[in-house]
């Protein structure tokens, strides 16, 4: 009887290849999930970065000042794809947030600068304050020039894409300086 001492060639090389395979395998599994780690990493910070300037929008329609020119209104214009509010109790001082192609623009009286890119929808409801609850404007997207001084309450939603995934972000906000208490 003849002892063995070692393995063959043969057995030798269907375990290396073998071990081959089960490292590729594994190495297949760790590239998918990095990227997909990476996907997610960015998908994040970028719907981070779409909610943030979507509340910067909100608040800074929250802190929209009445302006002793303008029939104490807040807002100067609204349309369903833009709005126009004072910074200050100067009839020259408006901020203007709406789309431009598929950017959402900030303008003011220093210019105008892209806040959001790829948004693919932009839309304001109004609301004013009747019998003390909120009741959306005549026509909810468009309030005429004798609700501009009313509006209590505005709603924003934008659909922005990035990744090649859509995202629909929105909020409600009640505006502080509106002169609406004062009309009841």
């Amino acid at each position: 009887m003849r002892l063995k001492r070692g393995a063959s060639l043969t057995e030798a090389l269907v375990a290396l290849m073998l071990s081959s395979i089960v490292v590729g395998g594994g190495f297949w599994v760790y590239l998918d999930s990095t990227s997909q780690s990476y996907f997610a990493e960015r998908y994040s910070d970028a719907e981070m970065d779409a909610r943030q300037q979507v509340d910067l929008l909100l608040d800074h329609i929250r802190n929209a000042q009445s302006c002793k020119d303008a029939d104490r209104a807040a807002i100067k214009a609204a349309s369903a794809t833009s709005i126009s509010y004072y910074g200050s109790d100067n009839v020259g001082d408006v901020i203007t947030y709406g789309l431009s192609g598929t950017n959402l623009v900030r303008s003011d009286s220093s210019g105008t600068k892209t806040v959001l890119d790829n948004v693919s929808k932009l839309e304001f409801t109004y609301f004013v304050m009747s019998s003390g609850t909120l009741t959306q404007t005549s026509n909810l997207n468009i309030p005429d020039q004798s609700e501009l001084p009313l509006l209590a309450a505005v709603k924003v939603e934008a659909m922005a894409e990035f990744d090649g995934v859509s995202r629909e972000l929105s909020g409600t906000v009640r505006l502080r300086n509106s002169p609406y208490k004062k009309r009841l």
